[in-house]
């Protein structure tokens, strides 16, 4: 992948999360959609296979799709319009040395294995949450719009300490193993303030999370028949 994408995608999703026309997390179509709002054609969109059966094929499925459409569309895309060259010099001799180590077909059985766990984890803390259109305080985006996944030695481990994502997007540049130093602080921070510091188990998350992407399916079924 890019990285001059990932630093710019990623920091305009840190500057406005769940914001409409400004997080390009949400910007998911055709291959998701976790939020009905973000559908300019709901009618339409809400007929796609991936849509209709997206909280099945999320992990399995989806999670790839978007991995791969990243990979050979959107990054590339990216570099040329905005002449990152090394970007394209260093993504080429990826694929060439890919292609001479380990071969094609282990390649795509890895993209497909971390796709599952990037996105798996990734969307716990955010996708589910609602969605606005007003602009905000970047404190109150990084709480009413963001979560926390239960800290737990294990959990720490496999989220990477990601699971304290309040406190990563406040301090993005902070290292990630020391989010748990400034989490009590947050916390005050918030109740002080009477702002939410939603905390979820990692299989609520989990839970709640697809619950939200059939939900979605639901609700865009329920929009195009009107």
């Amino acid at each position: 992948m890019s990285a001059a994408w990932w630093s710019s995608q990623h920091n305009r999703h840190h500057a406005m999360p769940q914001r409409l026309q400004h997080d390009v997390d949400l910007d998911t179509l055709p291959l998701l959609a976790f939020n009905a709002r973000v559908s300019k054609d709901p009618e339409k969109d809400s007929k796609s296979f991936l849509i209709k059966n997206q909280s099945i094929l999320f992990l399995l499925v989806d999670s790839f799709l978007v991995a791969w459409f990243w990979k050979i569309y959107l990054h590339p895309r990216y570099c040329i319009k905005k002449g990152a060259y090394f970007d394209i010099l260093f993504m080429t001799l990826h694929y060439i040395a890919v292609y001479y180590t380990i071969g094609i077909v282990p390649y795509l059985i890895t993209l497909w294995l971390s796709s599952i766990y990037f996105l798996g984890n990734f969307t716990l803390s955010h996708t589910h949450l609602p969605v606005t259109d007003e602009p905000l305080h970047w404190v109150e985006y990084s709480l009413l719009h963001t979560m926390n996944i239960q800290p737990g030695p294990i959990c720490n481990w496999w989220m990477g300490y990601l699971n304290f994502q309040i406190e990563h997007h406040l301090f993005p540049t902070m290292p990630q193993f020391r989010h748990p130093l400034v989490a009590e602080r947050v916390k005050e921070l918030a109740k002080k303030h009477g702002l939410p510091y939603r905390v979820e188990s990692y299989w609520d998350a989990v839970k709640t999370t697809f619950d939200n992407l059939a939900h979605v399916s639901e609700e865009m079924r329920e929009m195009s028949a009107k």
